[in-house]
């Protein structure tokens, strides 16, 4: 039996799945053309499927995520389920889907149930006590041992009044249970006992029931983007990355797309938005030996926007899964020099041409939102229709709207007018999605902030620049001063039902 558990929000989904996938698919009549693709070998650390639903990779014949779909796994390689044949499945076969685990309500040591019900005192005894609903569908399993009511319903949580008994075992051995109910009108609790020192171990739990399409569909939602929310950027998102993934939990989950350092043409191109492409040509090896593409000074990648020379991966993030004339390969950054090579050898050698172009492999299409917080390092020549035609071309590759659109508090060179005429523009174009960082931080944030300003910080909001107070170089926060960033963002988010 499979079982697929979200850490994040409790879902757990268990399936009359046999262990062997490819039996359940010829059963299934989904076999012809399903196998699609051989997938490479990754991590778990890198498994989303491991991420979200604590599925190991390495077990032989499960089913786990990888590469954007789930996979089963044979012992040597990945093989690709799309998403919709196995829901298709487990509708057909009117698999069993379970929800939420149920938290113990409380535990009564040093009894048990008897047959007919009854709270019996008994030192080696135990019984869980779980608050329940009348009308909800569960899933209750048992291992223990003992002759007594193996569960039983009571509207009080001393388990003194009986509404219903579930399974009598009347021979005192080992057993489990395994059953789905509906809680009787009248009860509040459900009891179980169990034996602790039982040899091998006892368990006991409890799932609340949903149907299989419901609850594969949020799983895929939440796999598949419904649930995630693009934040990208440069070292700033990445200072306050954690503050607004926190902040949106459990609900939505963050993608983090910010490196630092980057300009907005090479943020822009390590997303896919604005292609990046090769300057020169190059014959990539068969194996997955790296071939140099560039260098610090000459990256050998540029901009399809302006034909520049972008550097991305420089600062903390030093490679990236990308698909060069349709063969998965890694950029990478390293010692000063750019590499690239196969994730998986290939039969021959391949020539790639310059201006071939490099499209990553995660992407950032169809997610629920887009936090978009680029330009403070350039890379737009401090032109605002520039800058804005970039970020229109980012939310137009994101395909998505939801879009909200960060200001700049900091740019080398710019005084007051210099921001104002940017914001401007900004907010004519973008409207209520545009989050004025600056004009909050030299209004209102202190004082949300219960700061007192210094002499230091009036001479920098006089200027139009956002009081030292909040800055830790001048550029980046403090820790005080993303948080006020993060509140501003997600408030406008929720206005605007983003979130």
């Amino acid at each position: 039996m499979e079982t697929l558990n979200n850490g994040e929000t409790g879902l757990q989904i268990r399936t009359k799945i046999n262990s062997n996938f490819t039996e359940l698919l010829n059963r299934s009549g989904l076999i012809a053309g399903l196998f699609t693709t051989v997938l490479p070998t990754a991590s778990i650390a890198t498994d989303k499927l491991y991420a979200y639903a604590g599925v190991d990779n390495t077990v032989i014949g499960g089913i786990t995520w990888r590469n954007g779909d789930f996979a089963w796994y044979n012992g040597t390689i990945w093989t690709r389920i799309p998403f919709q044949a196995l829901t298709n499945y487990l509708l057909k076969t009117e698999a069993d889907i379970f929800d939420q685990r149920i938290a113990n309500y409380s535990t009564i040591e040093g009894y048990y149930l008897s047959p007919t019900g009854v709270k019996t005192s008994s030192g080696v005894y135990r019984i869980y006590v779980y608050a329940v609903t009348p009308n909800d569908k569960l899933r209750i399993t048992v291992k223990s041992t003992g002759a007594m009511a193996t569960y039983a319903f009571y509207s009080d949580a001393a388990c003194t009044t009986l509404i219903k008994l579930g399974y009598v075992k009347t021979i005192n051995e080992g057993y489990t249970v395994d059953e789905t109910f509906i809680v009787p009108v009248g009860a509040a609790y459900l009891a179980i006992p169990v034996y602790p020192a039982l040899a091998g171990g006892f368990y006991q739990n409890i799932y609340t029931y949903r149907s299989a399409f419901s609850a594969l569909a949020d799983f895929g939602a939440k796999i598949y983007g419904d649930y995630k929310i693009n934040a990208i950027g440069d070292s700033l998102v990445a200072g306050y990355f954690s503050l607004l993934n926190a902040a949106v939990s459990p609900k939505y989950s963050l993608e983090n797309l910010a490196v630092s350092g980057e300009n907005s043409l090479t943020i822009s191109g390590r997303i896919g938005a604005i292609a990046m492409k090769f300057k020169n040509s190059f014959t990539l090896p068969s194996t997955t030996a790296t071939v140099q593409v560039g260098t610090l000074a000459d990256s050998g990648l540029l901009s399809s926007y302006d034909e520049s020379n972008v550097t991305p991966l420089q600062q903390g993030v030093t490679s990236l899964q990308v698909y060069v004339d349709g063969i998965l390969c890694t950029l990478s950054y390293t010692s000063s020099i750019y590499y690239l090579a196969r994730v998986v050898a290939g039969s021959a050698i391949r020539t790639i041409a310059a201006g071939t172009f490099l499209n990553p492999y995660t992407s950032i299409r169809n997610k629920k939102a887009n936090v978009i917080h680029i330009g403070t390092n350039g890379g737009w020549g401090d032109v605002s229709t520039t800058l804005i035609d970039q970020i229109n071309k980012v939310i137009r590759f994101s395909n998505n709207e939801n879009s909200i659109v960060v200001g700049l508090h900091y740019r080398a060179g710019f005084v007051k007018a210099n921001f104002e005429s940017l914001e401007a523009a900004m907010e004519k174009e973008f409207g209520n999605r545009f989050v004025n960082v600056r004009k909050y931080m030299i209004t209102n944030a202190l004082s949300d902030a219960g700061l007192t300003a210094t002499g230091a910080d009036n001479t920098a909001i006089a200027a139009g620049l956002v009081p030292p107070q909040l800055l830790i170089d001048g550029v980046h926060f403090t820790a005080t001063g993303y948080g006020l960033l993060v509140a501003l963002i997600t408030s406008r988010m929720t206005l605007l039902n983003m979130i």
